[in-house]
């Protein structure tokens, strides 16, 4: 579903329910199904409000010609749009003749100073230096941040601790959401900007991506972890037909899997939201991924660009081989990126609101646990206060 500029409302017939989607503002809105199929909990709905702010700033940073993006939810479901530059908040209408476009990049201060910032990102190319802090200070200060938050016992910690464990992840979810934003700027111009040079010379866009392969080897990391518990599985006999079986198996197949499970159990391994569960959750999933791990299939990057660049213009090859290089070197950066800053840390908010929640459903104020998935930016911070809404309220 999408609101163009004419529609104002959609209607859906649900169980004899007539529900009004409404437009949420001007311009053009799309659905966003791919992330939060089902809708969005109050709290992620927040977290993406407020982690618009890295498009913003990467926006500016890049010098792209738009404002941000817009995000709204209309009965829980997600809408966004690209916010323009110059009257964001206006009625939209016909878009200028392209010669008054070009004179007003020339003459508007705004438009004028993002072409300047555009032009330098191009012969710049500020991303390798993300790249290289992303590497060297940001994904380790990520991993050590979930590691810690991870160590929280949230089983035995008394209530003012775990409330203030909460508060701390949702804060740190905050900034979260905003670095992840701001980095998929940098992390998704390279890789377009080599895509568009490889259309423009005539390649085809999937031979392409075919020279990204074996770019990213922190997505590697884990099928090379089940590939290698796959081959003590399939050594022990009996063979082991449940996780813990396997793991009781033998020193190194729990020493290997307990290991696997640090790194990726508490990480959300259904979706995005709240309401998706931790690889930790499933178990028998975890077995059918070690029965039916298998190497991934060999390839040579090199061979194939060194073949993509044959079919370049010799006078357009300097240009290929430095926009390979970007999107190569960013390809990591993009993988790792999700993981770290959003699915660990919020499957790590996920096993701390369960916790509180059944803490309070055993002392009969909630009906069931995952009723705390409904509270709010603010009454997540007061889960054991009675300050939060009711267990009604939450149903």
């Amino acid at each position: 579903m999408w609101f163009g500029l004419g529609a104002e409302v959609a209607l859906c017939d649900h169980d004899q329910m007539q529900t009004s989607f409404e437009v949420p503002g001007v311009g053009q809105w799309a659905l966003d199904r791919s992330h939060y199929p089902g809708g969005v909990t109050p709290l992620s709905q927040w977290l993406l409000q407020e982690g618009m702010a890295g498009f913003e700033h990467v926006f500016e940073d890049l010098g792209l010609p738009a404002k941000g993006m817009g995000v709204a939810f209309v009965n829980g479901f997600m809408y966004s749009r690209l916010l323009p530059l110059i009257g964001a908040d206006a009625a939209p209408r016909k878009p200028p003749p392209d010669a008054i476009l070009k004179l007003a990049f020339k003459l508007h201060p705004e438009l004028k100073a993002r072409n300047k910032t555009a032009i330098a990102t191009l012969r710049d190319r500020p991303s390798n230096d993300v790249v290289a802090r992303w590497d060297n200070e940001l994904r380790p200060k990520l991993i050590a941040t979930n590691q810690r938050l991870q160590a929280f016992p949230v089983d035995s910690a008394d209530d003012a601790a775990l409330q203030q464990h909460i508060t701390e992840l949702v804060n740190g979810l905050r900034d979260n959401c905003v670095l992840h934003f701001w980095l998929h700027g940098h992390d998704l111009g390279p890789i377009a900007r080599f895509l568009h040079h490889c259309i423009q010379s005539g390649l085809k866009p999937t031979d392409a991506i075919g020279a990204l392969a074996g770019a990213s080897p922190s997505t590697a990391r884990p099928l090379e972890a089940l590939v290698e518990l796959r081959g003590l599985l399939v050594a022990t006999s009996p063979v082991p037909t449940t996780l813990e079986e396997f793991r009781d198996s033998s020193d190194q197949a729990g020493s290997l899997l307990n290991a696997y499970l640090e790194e990726r159990g508490q990480v959300l391994a259904t979706g995005y939201d709240l309401d998706a569960r931790r690889l930790i959750e499933m178990p028998e999933a975890i077995m059918n991924s070690i029965r039916s791990a298998t190497p991934p299939p060999s390839h040579d990057p090199e061979a194939l660009a060194a073949d993509l660049r044959q079919h370049v213009p010799a006078s357009d090859q300097p240009l290929f081989d430095i926009t390979l290089a970007d999107a190569r070197a960013v390809m990591d950066m993009r993988d790792d990126n999700g993981p770290l800053t959003l699915e660990w840390p919020v499957g790590l908010l996920r096993r701390a609101l369960l916790a509180a929640g059944s803490r309070l459903k055993d002392r009969g104020v909630l009906t069931a646990a995952e009723l705390l998935f409904e509270l709010d930016e603010t009454e997540v911070h007061a889960i054991f206060s009675g300050t939060r809404a009711t267990s009604d309220e939450l149903e």
